[in-house]
């Protein structure tokens, strides 16, 4: 659920700087590429270099690869995986819906 609403979100922030459908498009490579290659699918974050590393727990696929992992592999349950996993993801998606709400154009006519 988390994962999908951040993306929902973090789409939603994203299409306030493109003036049309076709530029909303461009943007999907530059947002979900480094997210890909930084959060942990393909290879362990402790084989990130050190000074790219911070980022990557800046970024919420980190966390839900990680909350995914544990409970695939581990059989985690929801208490498990709530911190620091799932509270992460909350914080994403509230600060991403809060900058995209606050940065929507309001058109009257």
């Amino acid at each position: 659920m988390f994962p999908g609403a951040g993306a929902l979100v973090l789409g939603s922030f994203f299409s306030n700087f493109a003036r049309s459908e076709f530029q909303v498009v461009q943007f999907i490579p530059l947002i979900i590429t480094p997210q890909i290659v930084l959060c942990g699918i393909w290879w362990h974050l402790q084989s990130v270099p050190e000074f790219i590393r911070p980022f990557s727990y800046m970024l919420p696929l980190t966390y839900a690869a990680h909350a995914l992992r544990a409970v695939m592999l581990k059989g985690a349950g929801v208490a498990d995986i709530l911190y620091p996993d799932l509270l992460a993801l909350g914080v994403f998606f509230l600060i991403f819906f809060a900058a995209a709400t606050l940065m929507l154009r309001r058109e009257v006519g």
